[in-house]
């Protein structure tokens, strides 16, 4: 629900030279930098292990990064 919450209601501004826009919503995405954006990949694309290596034999293990 965290992750979530952290996900909705941003606002931003676009800033370039002397020019400042107004304040608008972004619809999507996280904060450039955030660190949460590492875990966000991982959970998105944690199917692909599964597309890549559907029939693990016993003891093995796929890593993915």
């Amino acid at each position: 629900e965290w992750y979530k919450n952290r996900l909705n209601n941003q606002k931003t501004s676009l800033i370039f030279d002397n020019y400042r826009s107004e304040v608008f919503n972004v619809t999507g995405g996280i904060d450039q930098g955030c660190p949460l954006s590492l875990l966000g990949f991982i959970f998105y694309n944690s199917d692909v292990l599964g597309i890549a290596n559907p029939h693990p034999r016993k003891g093995e293990l796929s890593l993915g990064f």
